[in-house]
């Protein structure tokens, strides 16, 4: 009969296999998809949007016992926390590279910018909310401000990371334009 520290190690390792796992899965498709797409010139990040979008239940999602196995619900929390880790430490390297003697020099420039692409995502959000519940594919879903502000944040807070990605893979933040 095991030990409880045994039990602890088998399920660790478990864990561990389960997400190297995934992390393969995931990065190879990005790739793959990558390659693909870099021929009509598209940034990395769309390949990992379209990746996800694969991976998901809208693709490879529908095929009976792939989401089961490959990415068991059990499993999703430590995918998810490593996913986080990867997207805070994405963001703290990019802010490292940006010059903020040319942030300072262009500071209203900046600040439109960076507010515009805060707002506009933001009530784009909103506005597709709205479509989806005049379309009523959002009955369920309580109160709709709550919903609609849920949306627009969204958006708006997915939109600043694919954008810095996409400057940041164009070398365009040392420059004035980044």
């Amino acid at each position: 009969m095991g030990t409880t520290s045994d039990t602890f190690f088998q399920a660790t390792a478990s864990h561990i296999s389960m997400l190297l796992i995934q992390v393969i899965i995931v990065v190879t498709l990005a790739a793959f998809v990558a390659r693909l797409l870099a021929v009509i010139k598209q940034p990395s990040v769309v390949a990992q949007i379209i990746s996800g979008i694969i991976l998901g239940p809208t693709v490879l999602g529908n095929i009976p016992g792939f989401t089961d196995n490959i990415f068991p619900p059990a499993s999703l929390p430590i995918f998810q926390t490593l996913a986080d880790f990867g997207l805070v430490w994405f963001m703290l390297l990019i802010g490292l590279e940006v010059n903020l003697n040319i942030l300072k020099r262009h500071f209203k420039h900046s600040l439109y910018i960076s507010v515009s692409g805060v707002v506009f995502p933001f009530f784009v959000g909103v506005a597709l909310a709205q479509l989806l519940i005049s379309l009523n594919y959002a009955e369920n879903v309580g109160s709709h401000f709550y919903f609609s502000l849920f949306l627009g944040v969204s958006v708006c807070i997915t939109a600043f990371p694919v954008l810095a990605r996409i400057i940041s893979e164009r070398y365009l933040l040392g420059t004035n334009l980044g």
